[in-house]
């Protein structure tokens, strides 16, 4: 089974995400802050990681940062409602950014892509 996790720092959009992405068949953990994916990126091996941009405390990026040096093989979807930094996609080793929306499909598309080419 596939490991995700969540990096959102609103509760209800964690629980939905991480509802969706169960039902999908993915295992899912979830941070809120940058604190959180430390400690959880440190305990175990995440195959894809969906995160905000803009955290309550922290930024995304550092985020992606801490997963990345991690492990350098994870997946990364910046899932944001700010498309002005989509621009930047390449600085940040992202494999796709996502523009929120109240529309789950184009998210699940895309981890579903992106950890079917992984495998292969």
């Amino acid at each position: 089974m596939k490991k995700i996790l969540i990096v959102e720092d609103e509760a209800p959009q964690r629980a939905l995400y991480s509802d969706i992405l169960s039902r999908e068949g993915f295992a899912i953990a979830a941070a809120a802050n940058c604190n959180e994916v430390e400690n959880l990126a440190g305990e175990e091996k995440f195959d894809l990681a969906v995160v905000d941009l803009k955290l309550d405390s922290d930024n995304g990026l550092q985020a992606i940062k801490h997963i990345l040096t991690i492990n350098k093989n994870t997946k990364i979807v910046i899932h944001t409602s700010y498309a002005e930094y989509k621009q930047d996609l390449q600085a940040w080793s992202a494999d796709a950014y996502i523009i929120k929306s109240s529309d789950s499909t184009e998210l699940i598309e895309t981890i579903h892509e992106l950890l079917d080419d992984s495998s292969n």
